[in-house]
């Protein structure tokens, strides 16, 4: 498994090569100074993020440790939908994060409205970004054998002989959540998770993701459609992309997009959340610009593999596929069997006429459901 991840990720590295650093001219000032030259090169035995680049929420550092019940502030993500204020407050989240704004395009870095819009969620909620290494913070399912391995992989990291860790961005990479999500994925063998971890910092270095943005989305509203849409009931973060709304959806710009969402999700995250993703996509079966033949492309599915599997493993809790058309199936069929078992049974396939409500409700709460029941709509016409 392994090796093929390797190989996967080594033959999909051209297909992002050069779409870092793209964003327009506002954007890209602002990753500059996320990630300039000024940051000091990271400390073995240390690992202190450097300033502005700790790869968690900007709010998290002066807000940590202020929940005392993370699971109370989730929960109250879900009721703001019954009151005026808080759907308004979930209305401008929602702006902020959707590409249509004339303020916002497809980054993987948080947008000045959109880093404002997530601590006013999280001030109203009381809920505390997911700082870099607290592990306190993490999901109530993380075991005391998982806490020993990332302890024991942290300070492999560090100690590491030539290090491993060579630019502020490696060092912001090492979190305690990041960690997991490669134990997890190796099936706790702690070598493998180290190899593979190595690997994901040198596609890092290369394509640079946290810098990644989408400047079609910017001049050209229907370019693509892929956005942070809330937080499910567990406290993960939901993403909702259409293939029916989206024109340019070649294999570089969906791998480009879903990169640029990941990256995104992770700065997302909240204390006491599993810390994965939920995605529903739409692909539009119903809709006469949905997924067709000319999208029967095997480089779709094997970019999806790239992301998920190799750069961002147990990132995802599950996939919600949304009016898939018999083309599919037949690329289904074609690359089903390159996908980890684990990988595989994550897609969800739903129909947008069928009644979805009790499932969504459980899993979205009823504001959300309704929101992406709505959306699911609108894109099957």
């Amino acid at each position: 498994m392994g090796t093929r991840d390797a190989e996967q990720a080594d033959a999909g590295q051209g297909a992002v090569s050069g779409e870092a650093g793209t964003a327009s001219q506002p954007a890209q000032a602002h990753v500059t100074a996320r990630a300039g030259a000024e940051f000091s090169a990271p400390h073995a035995g240390t690992l202190a993020p450097p300033a502005g680049a700790s790869g968690s929420s900007p709010d998290a550092a002066s807000s940590a440790g202020a929940a005392s019940n993370p699971a109370a502030a989730i929960a109250a993500v879900a009721a703001l939908g019954d009151g005026e204020e808080g759907r308004a407050l979930l209305q401008e989240f929602r702006d902020a994060f959707s590409h249509l704004n004339d303020e916002t395009f497809i980054t993987a870095e948080l947008l000045p409205r959109q880093a404002a819009a997530l601590a006013a969620l999280r001030r109203r909620c009381g809920l505390v970004g997911k700082a870099r290494w607290a592990p306190g913070q993490l999901h109530a399912s993380v075991t005391p054998q998982e806490l020993a391995l990332i302890e024991q992989m942290r300070e492999q990291l560090e100690t590491a002989q030539p290090p491993l860790l060579t630019s502020p961005q490696d060092a912001a990479y090492v979190t305690d959540l990041m960690l997991l999500r490669y134990v997890r994925a190796r099936d706790h063998h702690l070598d493998k998770a180290m190899h593979m971890f190595a690997h994901s910092l040198v596609w890092r270095r290369t394509h640079t993701p946290w810098a990644m943005s989408n400047p079609a989305t910017a001049t050209n509203k229907n370019s693509s459609d892929a956005r942070i849409v809330g937080y499910d009931t567990q406290g993960r973060v939901v993403v909702y992309s259409s293939f029916a709304r989206s024109v340019e959806r070649t294999p570089e710009h969906v791998k480009l997009n879903t990169t640029c969402l990941m990256e995104k999700a992770t700065l997302c995250v909240n204390a006491g959340s599993p810390g994965s993703v939920v995605w529903v996509n739409h692909f539009g079966g119903r809709h006469k610009n949905g997924f067709g033949w000319r999208d029967a492309n095997p480089a779709f599915a094997l970019g999806a593999i790239d992301v998920f599997s190799n750069h961002y493993p147990e990132c995802l809790a599950t996939m919600i596929i949304v009016d898939p058309p018999a083309v599919f199936f037949g690329l289904w069929k074609l690359v089903h069997p390159l996908l980890p078992e684990k990988t595989a049974k994550k897609g969800d396939f739903i129909h947008s006429h069928a009644d979805n409500s009790a499932k969504f409700n459980a899993l979205f709460g009823r504001e959300l459901a309704a929101y992406i029941t709505q959306l699911i709509q609108q894109d099957a016409q």
